[in-house]
């Protein structure tokens, strides 16, 4: 049971890594799904467009909390009063 969960989460782990790295190669290419199952396909712009207009439903999957940047100073309420 302990080495089916490890392999689980090294898995998961590959694929979070591997939408990282195709992100990073071109920030303009989105990860689209047409369903739940699919695994997704990296698409421009102009091929998300494609899809909408001829009225084809999909989900937008693309990781993009990861690459924000964390404010440089501690929120409010971390701070200590003098």
């Amino acid at each position: 049971m302990a080495k089916a969960l490890v392999v689980l989460l090294a898995l998961a782990l590959v694929a979070v890594v591997s939408v990282v790295a195709q992100q990073e190669r071109d920030p303009n290419l989105r990860l689209i799904k047409l369903s739940e199952e699919d695994s997704g396909a990296w698409m421009t712009q102009a091929q998300i467009d494609s899809l909408a207009q001829r009225r084809i439903g999909f989900m937008d999957v693309t990781v993009r909390a990861i690459r924000q940047r964390r404010p440089r100073y501690p929120p409010a309420w971390l701070t200590v009063p003098y």
